[in-house]
């Protein structure tokens, strides 16, 4: 699970970083592939209806459209990107060490 979520935060920070790079099947893909292993965690733990939560964050998260206007290098959501991406890059950083 670290690793696919670590692959998701990569990807994420180079879509961010190198223009015009960004693939919405990509993404979501790595999305999905992290959703189904933190319910496969969560899933024993908690209700139906939580399970149904972490899902609808997950469908929210890869909606092509917030994707998309995400890293769309002229969208007024890429500040919001312009702050999480290196928060994430020096994340990836520091755990490598």
């Amino acid at each position: 699970m670290v690793k696919r979520f670590s692959r998701l935060i990569m990807t994420i920070v180079t879509f961010w970083e190198v223009a015009f790079s960004y693939d919405d099947a990509h993404i979501r893909q790595q999305f999905g592939e992290v959703e189904e292993c933190i319910v496969a965690v969560v899933k024993p733990h908690l209700t139906a209806k939580s399970e149904r939560k972490v899902r609808f964050v997950f469908s929210t998260l890869t909606d092509s459209k917030v994707l998309g206007a995400l890293f769309q290098p002229s969208d007024s959501q890429t500040r919001h990107l312009d702050k999480l991406a290196p928060m994430l890059r020096d994340y990836m950083f520091n755990e490598k060490q």
